[in-house]
């Protein structure tokens, strides 16, 4: 099926697709390819299924990747932060967690 929407008009499609499916690797394998401005917005993504799962270690690392230096986007990067902190402070990285979190213009975020 993703051969079918690579050797189409609209390759971008099995991108989507992948993205609907959840399937982060994927998604991000033909990011590189097709569309990489869409990269850190993957990441964000797979960074907040892995979270919800529990495996904070890549969560962390997703969040990472998820860091755009586009102004525009100061939201999501916002979101990646906060994702950051949590990550570390889950993880046992506490003084690092908190200094993020002191940092991030959230309050809700200074509560947790």
């Amino acid at each position: 099926m993703v051969n079918l929407y690579l050797s189409s008009n609209c390759p971008v499609a099995a991108l989507e697709m992948r993205r609907d499916l959840l399937h982060w690797e994927s998604a991000l394998m033909l990011a590189k390819r097709l569309a990489k401005d869409q990269i850190p917005f993957i990441s964000k993504e797979y960074a907040v299924h892995l979270e919800l799962i529990g495996d904070y270690v890549n969560a962390l690392a997703h969040y990472k990747k998820g860091m755009t230096c586009i102004k525009k986007f100061q939201e999501h990067n916002e979101a990646c932060q906060a994702g950051a902190a949590r990550m570390s402070i889950r993880m046992g990285d506490i003084r690092r967690g908190a200094a993020q979190a002191i940092r991030h213009p959230s309050s809700v975020l200074k509560k947790v």
